[in-house]
């Protein structure tokens, strides 16, 4: 029961702010606002607009993100906790 109260339930309250951020931010997306950042990107050149049949759909818009985060904190939580587990094999 500890590991849920003490891991799980702050993962997921981090998981659901990170989920409603992206969705508050996506009406962005339609504004001229980020038509300039698409046009003229970070270098201030011109960049070639996107094609309309190559935006993904909302709903992947929506659960890349969430994935992509999920897959690199994992990725790095696992590592970590491999490396404490081996460390803690020859200290003791």
């Amino acid at each position: 029961m500890k590991l849920i109260k003490n891991n799980l339930i702050p993962a997921l309250i981090i998981l659901a702010a990170a989920t409603l951020i992206i969705i508050l931010a996506l009406p962005l997306a339609n504004t001229e606002w980020a038509e300039g950042f698409r046009t003229t990107g970070a270098t201030g050149t011109e960049t070639e607009p996107i094609a309309e049949g190559n935006t993904p759909p909302a709903l992947l818009s929506l659960i890349l993100p969430v994935f992509k985060v999920m897959i690199f904190m994992g990725v790095g939580g696992l590592l970590t906790t491999f490396v404490r587990r081996v460390s803690k094999r020859f200290t003791t």
